[in-house]
């Protein structure tokens, strides 16, 4: 009935951000007042706010000057703080949050994203009931040893903070299922075309004990050869991130690789843009990989273990570094819809032959200094909607960029002077 629509989907059509009309929007609010099931606080111009008379989900709407009161008999269980930080530049707790949050034990939602905080008080440890906490695009620095104590956590949201290290009480958390943990910043020095991101250290023996462990984004192995072992007991995971991968762990995260039959998503990073990855080791990728983000030079070019990738929908090579053209073996995968090239190729040539890259939507050639040749075959990048080149300063006109029939966005940036003529 079209009440909810998407307002942006990536290049596979997932939908990534949905809407809906502001009367709509409306009457839903007044919808879960009218069933007590939601309340947004506050209605009035009150500069505090009682939890005491609350239903079990709460969206608080909320500045650092407000007060919090809460009561012993508050019900609560799912707590939202929505806050405007661009206006908040002081990351404070808003008066009361922190006693209302030790009060509450039956609380099992905790979502902070972009609250103005610096620290997440020690008290949240005696929410044992807590399954899931967002401390999302916040200034927290540090988690505090008592989430130990949160046996029945299964979602700790940790993205866009400077927490660089978890406790070592994480790994009392078994029950956990989603653990993200990354940042990512720009940084032109770093790449003009790619943000530069960071992951956090896990402690020796916790992924020994995170059996339900789904998403894992994104752990940093730079100092640590453990870690990247104690991934073979993750069989559940669906999406993996790791940053600071070198030579020699290669062989070890390939006989993890192999065991994690669900994975859908691999995203690695090696320790920088010149320690080379080693996935020669990798014979038997899981059928369900979808996405697949290799940043940092490669040995060889795949050796043909990506050809069994026959649900491959998104793959991005960043700084590998290839000598031999890898168009012949990409565009076999039958269901590529997003290819990104960054840094990846040092040739001279690259050709789209007929019939390659039959569902391609989406095609980005970036920084590929020494390409001079680009050709496109009749019958090949049949779907083609959105293609990008730059910056490429010895490439010619490219041929064949006619036969691109579904074609609508052609980007080409930093390019040399023949090409404006």
């Amino acid at each position: 009935m079209s009440l909810v629509e998407v307002e942006y989907a990536d290049g596979t059509d997932k939908p990534q951000t949905l809407r809906v009309h502001d009367f709509l929007h409306e009457i839903i609010l007044s919808k879960v007042k009218e069933l007590d099931f939601c309340h947004t606080l506050p209605e009035n111009n009150s500069n505090t706010i009682d939890l005491c008379v609350v239903p079990r989900r709460l969206s608080i709407n909320i500045n650092p000057a407000k007060e919090i009161i809460v009561g012993s008999k508050s019900n609560t269980r799912s707590i939202l703080l929505v806050t405007d930080n661009s206006s908040a530049p002081v990351k404070i707790w808003p008066k009361g949050l922190p006693k209302a949050l030790n009060k509450n034990r039956l609380l099992k939602v905790v979502d902070l994203c972009n609250a103005p905080i610096d620290e997440l008080p020690k008290e949240v440890g005696k929410l044992l009931n807590l399954q899931y906490l967002s401390l999302r695009n916040t200034q927290v620095k540090k988690i505090p040893s008592s989430i130990g104590k949160l046996q029945d956590l299964q979602t700790l949201d940790l993205k866009q903070t400077p927490i660089h290290e978890l406790p070592a009480e994480i790994n009392e958390l078994h029950k956990l299922r989603h653990l993200l943990t990354y940042c990512y910043e720009y940084d032109l020095v770093f790449s003009r075309h790619a943000r530069k991101i960071t992951g956090v250290k896990i402690p020796n023996g916790a992924l020994e004990k995170f059996e339900e462990l789904q998403k894992l984004a994104f752990v940093d192995v730079e100092h640590t050869s453990t870690v990247i072992k104690e991934l073979r007991n993750l069989r559940q995971l669906r999406k993996l991130g790791i940053v600071g991968l070198k030579l020699e762990h290669g062989k070890d995260v390939c006989a993890a690789i192999e065991e994690m039959k669900c994975l859908e998503s691999f995203i690695v990073y090696s320790k920088n843009n010149t320690e080379w990855m080693d996935l020669k080791h990798l014979q038997s990728p899981p059928s369900t990989l979808k996405r697949l983000y290799l940043n940092g030079p490669l040995q060889s070019c795949f050796n043909g273990w990506i050809l069994k990738l026959h649900s491959l929908v998104k793959l991005r090579l960043r700084w590998s570094s290839l000598e031999d053209d890898p168009l012949d073996i990409l565009g076999k995968l039958p269901n590529l819809v997003e290819l990104q090239m960054l840094e990846a190729y040092n040739g001279e040539m690259l050709e789209f032959k007929d019939g390659g890259f039959k569902k391609l939507k989406t095609l980005n050639l970036l920084d590929l200094r020494n390409l001079k040749s680009l050709s496109i075959c009749k019958g090949a990048l049949p779907l083609l909607q959105l293609m990008a080149i730059g910056e490429s300063p010895k490439l010619e006109v490219p041929l064949g960029i006619k036969y691109l029939l579904k074609l609508e966005t052609l980007n080409l940036f930093d390019m040399p002077l023949g090409f404006a003529r």
